[in-house]
């Protein structure tokens, strides 16, 4: 999870181009490509949802339904209005805000506990919140992957969920406003205030 070009950046771009390529014949994605998508999205849209809901099985039921709902809507896709990147990762938005106000979601958020997620699974680099703090982020480095879990757990749910679609996928600060349907200064006061947070936390370990 770093904010350097990562291989997805292109394969976003062919998954893009083939759905297109299938929608210009009218036809329906096949297996192979559906495939490709789930193979691409999965471990991006499981950490959002990880730390948007802190329950692992809940993450991975709720990847698996986005992953459906990406699938099963994709003809309603126009290139022409975004790229597949921000089209999956709106519907990925949505669909955890909708399951946060939904009432199974409320019956269960006192019994929710936090399930530790091993570094196999998870990792993020203090690199990515203080690219500008080198000396901060060495020594957070040190302190591995947990307390940063803990701290993101601190921040508001609007602000988590822009932190998260920033850290996990190359998304612009154009397309970052376009999925959470805000304004790219909101973006930026939103990042900004999000890291000083972290920051503080860490300050004052």
């Amino acid at each position: 999870m770093s904010k350097s070009k990562s291989p997805s950046f292109s394969l976003y771009k062919v998954i893009e181009e083939k759905i297109q390529g299938f929608l210009l014949e009218k036809k329906s994605i096949n297996e192979n490509l559906a495939n490709e998508i789930f193979n691409l999205c999965y471990r991006d849209f499981y950490q959002y949802f990880y730390f948007m809901l802190k329950n692992k099985e809940l993450a991975e039921d709720l990847t698996q339904d986005t992953l459906m709902k990406v699938y099963q809507s994709h003809q309603k896709f126009d290139s022409k209005k975004a790229s597949f990147k921000t089209w999956a990762w709106t519907i990925a938005k949505n669909n955890g805000i909708d399951f946060l106000r939904s009432r199974e979601f409320k019956d269960k958020k006192d019994t929710i506990s936090w399930s530790d997620i091993g570094p196999e699974e998870f990792q993020i680099s203090a690199e990515d919140f203080f690219e500008n703090d080198p000396i901060l982020a060495q020594l957070l480095e040190q302190e591995k992957n947990l307390d940063i879990q803990k701290a993101i757990m601190l921040l508001n749910e609007r602000n988590r969920s822009i932190l998260l679609t920033w850290l996990n996928d190359e998304l612009s600060m154009d397309e970052l406003a376009k999925v959470h349907s805000t304004s790219v200064q909101n973006i930026k006061n939103s990042l900004f205030n999000s890291k000083k947070k972290l920051k503080d936390f860490f300050h004052e370990k």
